[in-house]
């Protein structure tokens, strides 16, 4: 009981005196509170000193030795995860400087990364916490969201593209969900963060994916506007996450002409190309059918995104 009555004063006095709070948390500690004690949802001093945006008290309680920097509340949150789903960024860099562990996730499998998107300041976060290490490719814990797919789920350019720089694959797809509804099996399929932005923004693909070309090309080593692989050409376009949209436009596989290739010379003497008759397009025969076609047996809901 003792205890809690401790707790509660601490935080009357947060509450009380809001950014005033030092002078009177320095007296609550030296009569013996303890500075990591926590409240019935488990959140402490450094949680809501870090919600009200009390930079100086938040100040003030990271120059204490024994402050759990990375304490998690009942639903898994840190203080790192409070600012950054608010962007402040101000205190995001004071706890990271102090140690706050930059991949920890709460019980939805969020870092402090997926709070990040949708703020209004995200695109100052985003550098930050992927400096100090961040995993990009941390997943939510329900369908395995990326924080790419949050990104594409608001449209954002901006947000998608800064975080391709980082590396995010637009690729990498989420979990395929399974679950009995009224007696039936109903499937939600798995999904790329590419194929939710064509769903949800068609009218912004061609930016999304100028987006994505742009980003693959300082990769690689070119401009956007360059063209790769051409006949003379010392640059070669590697196969990054721009080839799923480029190699959908392509009618066959051809090479750079080469004279000392053993194939012989299209017929084609404009473009100088030969075509490598090793490299066979697959067709689809019986094999590659889906086998179930012709099955009786009763199929799955099958749900989009």
């Amino acid at each position: 009981m003792q205890k809690r009555q401790k707790m509660k004063k601490s935080l009357r006095i947060l509450d009380i005196y809001g950014k005033k709070s030092i002078e009177h948390l320095e007296s609550f500690l030296e009569q013996g509170g303890d500075i990591n004690e926590k409240d019935g949802s488990e959140a402490g001093l450094l949680y809501y000193a870090t919600n009200y945006r009390y930079t100086n008290v938040v100040e003030f309680l990271l120059k204490h030795e024994k402050l759990d920097v990375n304490s998690q509340d009942y639903f898994g949150t840190t203080a790192l995860h409070v600012a950054a789903r608010n962007g402040y960024m101000e205190i995001a860099k004071l706890l990271l400087a102090r140690g706050a562990e930059v991949n920890l996730t709460d019980k939805e499998g969020e870092t402090p990364l997926h709070n990040s998107i949708l703020t209004m300041h995200c695109l100052e976060l985003i550098p930050l916490l992927m400096g100090r290490g961040a995993n990009i490719h941390a997943r939510r814990a329900e369908e395995g969201s990326t924080v790419l797919h949050l990104a594409a789920r608001t449209g954002e350019v901006k947000i998608y593209k800064c975080l391709l720089e980082f590396g995010a694959d637009p690729d990498m797809r989420t979990f395929e969900l399974r679950d009995i509804v009224d007696g039936e099996e109903v499937v939600t399929r798995s999904y790329s963060a590419k194929e939710l932005y064509r769903k949800l923004y068609p009218e912004k693909i061609k930016e999304f994916e100028a987006a994505e070309r742009e980003v693959e090309a300082k990769r690689n080593g070119y401009s956007p506007g360059e063209r790769v692989g051409a006949v003379g050409g010392s640059r070669k376009r590697e196969h990054g996450f721009t080839g799923a949209i480029e190699d959908s436009r392509n009618t066959g596989l051809v090479k750079p002409a080469d004279e000392s290739s053993p194939e012989k010379p299209s017929e084609n003497k404009e473009k100088k190309c030969w075509a490598d008759p090793k490299v066979k397009r697959p067709r689809l025969g019986k094999d590659l059918r889906n086998s179930a076609d012709n099955r009786e047996e009763q199929k799955p809901v099958v749900r989009g995104f």
